[in-house]
């Protein structure tokens, strides 16, 4: 019945979070919107028609997303909304079944409220990162009841979800020797070793390679030194967009999100995730990865499950504590929600995209750094400067041979808010 009614309340707060996200386009998430379209109309999984060339570094989210998109008849930026809502939903859900036992359930009923009242989750709204993050977070129940199959099962498509997942899996394994589990029995990796060869067989036959042709294009990025110099992975000033911008709502939550994990201490959960974000950390910092925002989603996670346990620790120390903390937190997440606003797409990107639909030959090539909006909008062949669609262009910025991509592909537009620059 707990379970019911948690599911029920967090439903009605995902429909609410639909609702007020229904417009809401983030840039990169629109790559994925053009590799849906073309697949639906026959035209294949590819984003410029007649080049199969593989950018989708989330396997597992793109097929989801074909999915929801052919059963809603082809609706696709309905589709991207509501598979984030559910994958939002999903992190609720697999919190609950990770401390249903362990929290109070005043604490566990917060969840919810706290996860879908986080203005930062609702700007990657049409990526995979939510998707990992339920998946993240389903793997440990099914890992402390040593539940292998499924855990193989789980663990896979989180890391077809997002590859650096993987990482995740490094501590868990940790986890499990030092807890001297069971050995997971031979046909526990059936299952999982199924889907891995499904998903490189149809990579490699499909588009020639077993990995995406895009999985560099991160380190390359780096290396051009565009993004910035030194470690910037660490530059996060941005980031106080996403609280208001108030650095006091911002420090709030990154506070009571780290002290309020003490809660779990005693949790299968809390050493091995704060290995995960160490080696995740590492990785970012280490291979110098541009710091675009959702790289940063297990952080705010984190801070939110933090919230929750701190909640927990001042209700069972004295009711009337535990609830003043939860309403005052719930007061700094909705009046960051208000002045936030409704999200809708980036309306100048958006303005070249439908001005090339209008202006330009069907047979047009368009140049542009935002090819998610104005890729999606013009409906026109495009030319990545940055290299995440158009093959070599990454390995140029990575040589800082800024007008090679011009030299070479000889667009017809070239369509940009401002003039970056590697033109």
């Amino acid at each position: 019945m707990t379970l019911r009614i948690f599911v029920f309340v967090s439903a009605l707060v995902a429909i609410c979070s639909a609702y007020f996200n229904w417009h809401h386009q983030l840039d990169d998430a629109l790559i994925y919107y053009r590799y849906v379209e073309n697949t639906l109309q026959g035209n294949g999984l590819v984003y410029n028609i007649g080049e199969r060339h593989n950018a989708l570094t989330s396997p597992f989210y793109t097929y989801l997303f074909l999915a929801f998109s052919y059963v809603s008849g082809g609706h696709i930026h309905a589709s991207a909304i509501v598979l984030s809502v559910f994958s939002q939903l999903a992190i609720a859900v697999a919190f609950f079944f990770c401390f249903r036992d362990k929290l109070p359930k005043f604490a566990l009923f917060l969840m919810p409220f706290l996860l879908f009242g986080t203005h930062y989750f609702y700007t990657v709204y049409g990526m995979e990162t939510l998707l990992y993050l339920a998946l993240a977070l389903a793997c440990f129940p099914l890992f402390e009841k040593q539940r292998w199959g499924w855990l193989g099962i789980v663990a896979v498509l989180m890391v077809l979800t997002r590859s650096e997942m993987v990482f995740l899996l490094l501590a868990l394994g940790i986890e499990h020797r030092l807890r001297r589990f069971s050995f997971p029995p031979l046909k526990a990796y059936v299952v999982p070793a199924l889907l891995c060869i499904a998903h490189f067989g149809f990579n490699y036959f499909y588009y020639g390679a077993l990995l995406p042709h895009s999985a560099d294009v991160k380190t390359t990025q780096a290396k051009s030194g565009i993004w910035g110099d030194g470690l910037v992975f660490l530059i996060l000033d941005y980031h106080v967009s996403f609280f208001a911008k108030k650095h006091l709502f911002m420090w709030v939550s990154i506070v009571t999100g780290v002290v309020g994990l003490w809660a779990y201490r005693r949790t299968l959960f809390l050493r091995p995730w704060l290995v995960f974000l160490l080696l995740y950390s590492a990785f970012y910092v280490g291979c110098n990865i541009p710091n675009y925002h959702w790289y940063y989603a297990p952080y705010y996670l984190t801070f939110v499950i933090g919230q929750v346990g701190l909640v927990a620790l001042a209700y069972q120390y004295r009711k009337p504590l535990g609830i003043a903390l939860a309403v005052a937190l719930l007061v700094m997440q909705m009046t960051i929600l208000y002045k936030a606003g409704r999200r809708y797409p980036h309306a100048e990107y958006m303005q070249i995209g439908l001005w090339l639909a209008a202006n330009t030959p069907k047979d047009a090539h368009i140049g542009a750094a935002e090819i998610g909006h104005v890729g999606w909008y013009s409906k026109r062949y495009m030319v990545d400067m940055i290299g995440l669609v158009t093959l070599k262009n990454a390995g140029w910025l990575a040589e800082r041979k800024f007008d090679q991509w011009v030299i070479y592909y000889k667009p017809d537009y070239i369509g940009t808010v401002n003039k970056p620059v590697f033109l």
